[in-house]
């Protein structure tokens, strides 16, 4: 994953095509053609599973950094898990923590594992793509940044 600069995006012909195509850099500088699933901006759409708020991370996220193919997929599942950590904590705001069982007992919800799961995924996938050092250094920077 490399910051978005002027020179990341590049235009090239597909094989026997007349039309150019938006092209994502990898680290190497190989262009790499990616013809479906581009908003209007010319970056990846969100995965339709996302909730609003992951989907505008994915905006944010893919506006500022350029991503190899498997990174893209990487922030995929990594917002999957947000979403589906939200959704838990919908639940748990509305329901509470504990339910009493059958027996009277004082029982965690399921939702409170699920939570606590997808959380740890989401920070995970964030760090494997070097997403909270990177942030954290765009943060302090007035300009876009390279990360290697």
């Amino acid at each position: 994953m490399i910051a978005k600069g002027d020179d990341d995006a590049d235009t090239t012909r597909p094989p026997g095509s007349d039309r150019p195509s938006t092209c994502i850099r990898n680290r190497v500088g190989d262009g790499i053609p990616i013809r479906d699933g581009l908003d209007q901006n010319g970056f990846p759409e969100p995965p339709p599973e996302l909730n609003d708020g992951a989907a505008a991370i994915w905006r944010t996220v893919c506006g500022r950094f350029v991503f190899e193919p498997h990174e893209i997929a990487l922030l995929a599942v990594t917002l999957s898990a947000w979403t589906r950590m939200d959704e838990a904590r919908y639940v748990l705001d509305r329901e509470g923590t504990v339910y009493v069982d059958r027996f009277g007992a004082p029982r965690s919800r399921p939702e409170v594992a699920h939570e606590r799961d997808n959380r740890i995924a989401f920070m995970r996938g964030w760090r494997e793509l070097g997403l909270d050092e990177a942030v954290a250094e765009a943060a302090k920077s007035p300009r876009p940044m390279r990360i290697t």
